[in-house]
C-alpha cells in the first residue's frame, strides 16, 4: 500500500501538469498553441518508446534482486546502448524535419519543432531509464520524487515561459532548457548513489530480448491513445485538434489510479509468479480491480455530469463546441484503466510478445476506425475510435487472463447502482443550484451524496 501511494504522486503530478497546461496555453496563447504542444509531447513519447528500446523497463524482470556488481554494470551498459540508438534517432529526425513538420505540427515551417523534440529526446531519456531502474529496485520514494521533480518542474518553466513571452516557442525553448539541466542534476544524483562502472553488456541480449518486443508495445499504444491527434491535424487542423486534446486530458485523469497500480503490480506479480504463489497472485490482482472499479466507475460518471462547467473554467469559448465528447471519452479511460491493470498479468508472466500483439491489435482495430472517422467526423470519429479499441483489448484481455482474477457481482452491482444515482442526483442538483441560493444548493448537495453512500454501504 504504501508502495502504490507513493506511485501514485507521479502520476497525480503529472496528470495535474496536462490539466494546468489547459487554461495556461489556451487563455494565455490560443487552442492552437494548445494542439502543437500536445503533438510535440506525443511524438516525444512515441521517439523515446523507440530509442529506449524498453531498456528500462525490463530491468524490473532482469535486475530485481540482483548483486550490488551486476546492478551497477548492467545499469550503464542500458545507458550507453540507449544513449547511441537516441543520437540515432534524433539523427533522422533532423534528416526528415520537413516530412516530419508536414505530418505533425501542420507544416514545414515548423520544422524548428522537430529539432526541438530531437534535443528533448536525447536528454530525457537518461531520466526516463533512470527512473525504471530504480524502480525495480523497489526504491519508490527516488522514483516518485524524480518523476514529480520533472513534471512540476515542466508545469513551472511552461507557465513563466507562457506569461513572459506568450509565444508557443518560448515555451518549446524553455521545456528543452529544463530537461538538459534536469539530466545534468539526475546524472549527478545517480553517480553519487552507487557510482560509475564499467558497462557490463554480458547480459545484454537477454535485455533485447524481453524489451524489444515491448518496443511495439509502446508504439502501439502511442496508436492508440495519441496517433489520432496527428489524424486530426492532417484532415483538419490544430485547433480541432486543440478542442479535442483538452477533453482528452480533462478524461485521462481518470487513469491516475490505474497507471499508479499498474507501477508496482508489475514487479509485484512478477516477483509471486516467478516463486509459483499463484493463490496470492489471483488474491491480489482481484482485490487491485475490485478497488479500481470502486474508485473509477463512479469517478467516471462523475465528470461526465461535471463535463460542461468543469470545461469553462478549465479553457477558452472555442472548447465548448467539443464538451460532448466526455460521453465517449471518460468510458475509454475507465476500460484503458482496466485494460492496463490486466496487461500487467502478460508482463508479470514473461509474456512481452503477447502484451506486444495484443497492443497491434487493439492499434489496428482503433487506427483503422480513425481513417474511416476522422476525415467525416473529426473529433468526434477519434472518440469513437478510441472508446472502440479499448473496449476491444479489454474483452480479448479479459477472456484471456479470465482464470487469473475473479470480480464479486455483487459488489460491481452495487457500485454501478451507487454511481448511476450519484449521476442523476448530481445532475438534477446541479440544474437546481443555478436557480438556487448556496446554502440550500449545498443541502440538496449533501442530501445527494447521503443517498449514494447509503446504497453503496
Amino acid at each position: 500500500m504504501t508502495d502504490f501511494l507513493i506511485s501514485t504522486l507521479p502520476k497525480l503530478v503529472n496528470k495535474l501538469r496536462g490539466i494546468i497546461l489547459i487554461p495556461v496555453v489556451t487563455k494565455i496563447i490560443d487552442s492552437g498553441a494548445y494542439g502543437l504542444w500536445t503533438n510535440f509531447a506525443i511524438g516525444l513519447t512515441l521517439v523515446s518508446s523507440v530509442a529506449s528500446l524498453s531498456l528500462g523497463a525490463a530491468t524490473n524482470k532482469l535486475l530485481v534482486d540482483a548483486s550490488e556488481e551486476r546492478i551497477r554494470g548492467e545499469f550503464w551498459a542500458i545507458i550507453v546502448v540507449t544513449f547511441i540508438v537516441a543520437v540515432i534517432v534524433g539523427g533522422f529526425m533532423m534528416l526528415l524535419q520537413n516530412p516530419i513538420a508536414i505530418v505533425a505540427f501542420g507544416g514545414k515551417e515548423q520544422s524548428h519543432l522537430v529539432v526541438i523534440l530531437a534535443g528533448v529526446l536525447l536528454f530525457s531519456l537518461f531520466t526516463r531509464q533512470s527512473t525504471q531502474f530504480y524502480r525495480s529496485q523497489r526504491r519508490m520514494t527516488v522514483f516518485a520524487g524524480v518523476k514529480s521533480v520533472r513534471s512540476v518542474g515542466e508545469i513551472l518553466v511552461i507557465i513563466v515561459a507562457a506569461i513572459r513571452f506568450e509565444s508557443i516557442l518560448a515555451i518549446f525553448v524553455a521545456y528543452l532548457l529544463f530537461h538538459v539541466v534536469l539530466s545534468i542534476v539526475l546524472g549527478g544524483y545517480v553517480v553519487a548513489d552507487f557510482g560509475v562502472a564499467r558497462p557490463n553488456f554480458e547480459r545484454i541480449d537477454h535485455y533485447l530480448r524481453f524489451g524489444v518486443p515491448l518496443i511495439a508495445t509502446g508504439m502501439m499504444y502511442w496508436v492508440v491513445n495519441v496517433s489520432d491527434r496527428y489524424l486530426i491535424t492532417y484532415f483538419h487542423n490544430v485547433d480541432v485538434t486543440g478542442g479535442y486534446a483538452v477533453v482528452y486530458a480533462t478524461a485521462s485523469g481518470l487513469s491516475i489510479v490505474s497507471l499508479a497500480i499498474g507501477t508496482v503490480l508489475f514487479p509485484d506479480l512478477a516477483s509471486l509468479h516467478e516463486n509459483n504463489n499463484i493463490k496470492e497472485y489471483r488474491r491480489r490482482l482481484s482485490s487491485v480491480l475490485e478497488y479500481f472499479l470502486i474508485l473509477s466507475i463512479p469517478a467516471t460518471i462523475g465528470l461526465i455530469v461535471i463535463a460542461d462547467p468543469l470545461l469553462r473554467v478549465l479553457s477558452s469559448t472555442t472548447v465548448q463546441g467539443y464538451t460532448d465528447l466526455m460521453y465517449l471519452l471518460a468510458p475509454a479511460m475507465l476500460a484503458y484503466g482496466l485494460f492496463n491493470i490486466l496487461i500487467q498479468t502478460l508482463l508479470s508472466d514473461g509474456q512481452s510478445r503477447g502484451s506486444a500483439v495484443l497492443w497491434t491489435a487493439v492499434a489496428i482495430v482503433n487506427i483503422g476506425a480513425n481513417f474511416v472517422l476522422v476525415p467525416t467526423y473529426a473529433a468526434t470519429g477519434a472518440s469513437i475510435s478510441t472508446l472502440g479499441s479499448l473496449v476491444f483489448g479489454l474483452a480479448v484481455v479479459v477472456v484471456w487472463k479470465r482464470k487469473r482474477f475473479t470480480i464479486s457481482l455483487r459488489v460491481l452491482s452495487k457500485v454501478l447502482i451507487a454511481s448511476a444515482l450519484m449521476g442523476a442526483l448530481s445532475g438534477e442538483f446541479s440544474q437546481l443550484s443555478i436557480r438556487l441560493h448556496w446554502s440550500d444548493s449545498q443541502s440538496l448537495w449533501q442530501l445527494a451524496l447521503l443517498c449514494t453512500e447509503l446504497l453503496a454501504s
